[in-house]
């Protein structure tokens, strides 16, 4: 398996943003203020991504996010109240 480039503080913003990101589609419309606000903070850290890596991966696997073949940081909690559609 190989390493992610990401730098760890990097790669845990792009895990945070997602995370809420996720959470804020999970409870507004994706009109509302809050998503939009989201959407832009994900963005903003996907680009910093870029600028290291041509791709960055995400893998959901047995409910848990991984971000280049590295698990999301163990302090975001995720998919637990996750509504079921």
């Amino acid at each position: 398996m190989q390493k992610s480039q990401l730098p760890k503080p990097m790669s845990y913003n792009i895990g945070r943003t997602f995370n809420l990101l996720f959470n804020r589609i999970s409870m507004y419309h994706l009109d509302h203020p809050a998503t939009v606000q989201g959407i832009e903070e994900f963005l903003k850290a996907l680009r910093e991504g870029f600028r290291l890596l041509p791709s960055v991966s995400f893998i959901m696997l047995h409910d848990k996010f991984f971000l280049e073949e590295q698990p999301f940081d163990p302090r975001i909690k995720h998919l637990e109240n996750a509504p079921t559609f």
